[in-house]
């Protein structure tokens, strides 16, 4: 299970309507959709690319026709670059940016208006312990490091609009991207203090966590073994 259908589930689990976002990955989407449903909680699976603005606006449009309001943003779609600065081509540096970033940009930009004048909303990014402790390749710590600065700006810019605005940090998380090395799995103490990997339902519960705490906002909830131990 990957993360972004870890919080789909756990929404779901407290009652949310999802829209369940796909760009590639039709069928999982599709199946996520089903397991929502199985639930007792609405769900639909939209395709859009979040590095494209107008396909971010139509979906949102089709959102808000479907079920009138949007109460909660995730921003989880997410892809990396295994490349150091001398290695990294400027058109990967831009597929990093374009969808790690811009897609936080483009998809906060489409909902803010409407919780404005709603005056609610909850939004949660996902970023990476990268962005926090700047190891990895340079494109994607970039990246990652820019959705926790987009969280603490638009924090402080919608706060008098009874809006959060919190991002969530995941470390190591069994997942299909996470790609450890037999090294790494060898060594899995040196490299989460902790002593083991991460599971996508930890950083749900830390994403429902956010969405339940109308106190916080402006935070980056590390969700990592303890990796930020020793920095």
């Amino acid at each position: 299970m990957g993360i972004g259908r870890a919080i789909a589930m756990a929404l779901a689990k407290e009652g949310v309507n999802v829209i369940v976002n796909y760009c590639k990955h039709r069928n999982e989407a599709q199946e996520t959709v089903v397991k929502i449903r199985r639930m007792g909680c609405q769900a639909i699976a939209m395709r859009a690319d979040v590095s494209r603005s107008h396909e971010v606006k139509k979906m949102v449009e089709q959102t808000l026709s479907k079920f009138q309001t949007i109460d909660i943003l995730i921003n989880n779609a997410g892809i990396g670059a295994l490349a150091t600065i001398r290695q990294v081509e400027e058109k990967d540096w831009n597929r990093v940016m374009n969808v790690n970033l811009r897609g936080v940009f483009h998809c906060c930009k489409a909902v803010v208006s409407h919780m404005i004048d709603r005056r609610q909303g909850k939004i949660v990014n996902i970023s990476s312990i990268a962005g926090l402790r700047g190891t990895g390749s340079v494109a994607y710590v970039a990246s990652k490091s820019g959705i926790i600065g987009i969280t603490m700006c638009l924090a402080r810019e919608l706060i008098d609009f009874g809006i959060t605005v919190n991002a969530v940090a995941p470390g190591l998380i069994d997942t299909d991207m996470a790609r450890l090395t037999e090294a790494q799995k060898r060594n899995i103490k040196k490299e989460v203090p902790i002593g083991w990997i991460g599971k996508p339902e930890h950083v749900a519960q830390s994403v429902i966590f956010l969405l339940e705490n109308d106190y916080t906002t402006g935070q980056i909830v590390n969700v990592s073994g303890g990796r930020l131990i020793g920095i």
